[in-house]
């Protein structure tokens, strides 16, 4: 009886093994046909990372995340090391309403988690990832700077509701887009490249 209780368990071993290795095979093989002509950024799971904050992060449904990388939509536990696709925003330039902001601001946490700075190049963007990096124009005198999104807003509404900015720049920026005084300006906003 114990030696067919040994032969089982090494059978129930050897399955569990196999069926590991089919999981990680078909999980890189997914990751080279999929990276090859689609657009999707590649992200490498750290300490603290969840689907919820990667969602936030890159600015995409958790459920596309999921079904890119064939998870079950009751998984919520990532391993650090784990590579994931995440599907690429579609972002395009636009003209909009730049505000800047400092003052109040300055020595707080940012969205991205690193402490604000009034004077660094950097920019609040309601919707677009963190990381993102884009080249502002100030439509007004034609100045311009690469900026990169680190935190989010502006929040500012009309009565209507509608928002009526479209980024806040850090006091630095602003400086140097030339628009401290006015407080507000047309830009045009180019996005860039996303740091990943």
């Amino acid at each position: 009886m114990k030696s067919f209780m040994k032969i089982l368990w090494v059978l129930a071993l050897m399955l569990t093994f196999l069926f590991l290795f089919g999981l990680i095979y078909t999980h890189e093989t997914k990751i080279k046909t999929k990276t090859r002509d689609t657009p999707f950024l590649v992200h490498k799971v750290i300490k603290g990372d969840s689907l919820f904050r990667l969602s936030r992060k890159y600015v995409v449904n958790i459920g596309d995340i999921r079904k890119i990388n064939g998870f079950p939509s009751n998984r919520r536990l990532l391993k650090p090391g784990q590579i994931l696709l995440i599907p690429k925003p579609n972002l395009k330039a636009y003209k909009g309403v730049a505000s800047w902001y400092g003052p109040g601001f300055h020595g707080k946490r940012m969205a991205n988690g690193e402490i604000f700075n009034q004077n660094e190049i950097l920019i609040a963007h309601r919707n677009w990832p963190l990381g993102t990096k884009v080249l502002l124009t100030n439509l007004d005198n034609g100045e311009t700077a690469i900026a990169q999104v680190k935190d989010r807003g502006p929040y500012t509404k009309d009565k209507k509701g509608q928002y009526t900015r479209d980024i806040d720049c850090s006091f630095g920026l602003a400086k140097r887009l030339g628009f401290l005084k006015e407080g507000l300006t047309d830009v045009k906003i180019i996005p860039l490249s996303l740091e990943n």
